[in-house]
């Protein structure tokens, strides 16, 4: 009989979530070939994200401009809701969040390495206007989750300078 449980609770739903291709997320992958970062101090979300995801990548960060190999300079940062859909009491229904940030990457001499790159990344949520606190922290989430993704494409893109 237990055996039996455990096959129906445990093995069986391990299998088809292993066949659905489901795997937890895991921490960004390591970067080899990064150079010495600076990343001037910044106010904004993005700024502590791009550090901990440089920091969790295996980069090495540097206190000053003159020891870097790389200056990684962030520019505007937006966060826009559109709505995607209305329901037929004309209240939203769904916002898709558009986030763009704007960075140049520079020698320590302020010369750019390349030009300046904008990101551009959306999500979409569905809103219901009886659980407003709840889709409140749900936005809050996937805000951090922006500003994480785009963490790691700027850093895949100071990968792809290949700076010496």
């Amino acid at each position: 009989m237990r055996t039996i449980k455990f096959l129906i609770f445990g093995l069986i739903p391990a299998l088809l979530l292993t066949a659905c291709g489901f795997h937890l997320r895991g921490s960004m992958e390591q970067l080899s070939s990064l150079p010495a970062l600076y990343l001037p101090a910044g106010a904004t979300g993005l700024a502590g994200e791009l550090r901990s995801a440089a920091r969790s990548s295996g980069a090495r960060l540097v206190e000053s401009r003159e020891e870097a190999q790389a200056v990684v300079i962030l520019g505007g940062e937006t966060l826009e809701r559109q709505v995607r859909s209305v329901g037929s009491t004309g209240k939203v229904r769904e916002f898709e969040l558009v986030y763009t940030v704007s960075f140049e990457v520079q020698d320590k001499d302020g010369k750019a390495l390349s030009d300046a790159q904008t990101i551009r990344l959306t999500r979409d949520f569905v809103f219901d206007e009886t659980q407003v606190l709840g889709k409140e922290a749900e936005e809050t989430v996937l805000r951090q989750g922006l500003q994480r993704d785009a963490a790691g494409q700027i850093l895949r893109r100071v990968q792809a300078l290949n700076i010496r």
